[in-house]
């Protein structure tokens, strides 16, 4: 018997990020396709801190 191979989706990439790799090399370093700069921006505009998420929710409900 052989083993079925699972079918690959296409995974869902926001414009911004289209064309983004990444991968880390025999060495061990991260090699990407984008500035760290561009990504750390992204990553702040387009999520929460959950902490201070937390936090909030705290002071609104004392």
């Amino acid at each position: 018997m052989s083993r079925r191979k699972k079918e690959e989706t296409p995974a869902i990439i926001h414009q911004e990020l289209e064309g983004f790799s990444i991968h880390v090399d025999a060495f061990g370093k991260i090699q990407t396709s984008l500035p760290i700069d561009k990504i750390n921006e992204f990553l702040n505009e387009n999520t929460q801190d959950i902490k201070i998420h937390n936090t909030r929710k705290k002071r609104e409900t004392k």
